[in-house]
């Protein structure tokens, strides 16, 4: 399993419908069950993106295969890749939550501290009234 999937693009965590179909997969197999095949959760990306994609605010990409040949795919931000529920099946969706979770509560956590940081650095240069 790779932990480097999700990656920061233009300042949002971004992960490829490639790395996310095989992430999908990688904890399906540790459940042995059937993959999940990248042409299919293409089809739900479209089918759940569809206004999106239409104004252009998702749009699909290519990648070369190992036999050189150009192959769609779509760079979707975490909050994308967690969306399509309706359309996966629950023990997919399941999965690709924990992997979301589990990549995300780091950067979450040192967001959090960061914030605690200005917050406090917010009060202590803020003039107390009782310095009057």
């Amino acid at each position: 399993m790779k932990n480097e999937l999700v990656i920061l693009k233009n300042g949002k965590m971004v992960v490829t419908s490639l790395e996310l179909v095989e992430q999908i997969n990688f904890f399906r197999e540790q459940e042995e069950k059937p993959k999940t095949r990248h042409d299919t959760l293409l089809e739900i990306i479209r089918d759940e993106f569809s206004e999106e994609i239409a104004v252009r605010q998702l749009t699909e990409g290519h990648y070369k295969d190992k036999n050189n040949q150009k192959r769609p795919m779509f760079e979707l931000t975490t909050l994308q890749a967690e969306q399509p529920k309706r359309k996966l099946p629950d023990d997919v969706y399941n999965e690709m939550l924990k992997f979301f979770r589990r990549t995300s509560l780091p950067r979450i956590q040192r967001q959090r501290e960061l914030e605690k940081t200005r917050e406090k650095t917010k009060e202590e240069n803020t003039p107390s009234e009782n310095k009057r």
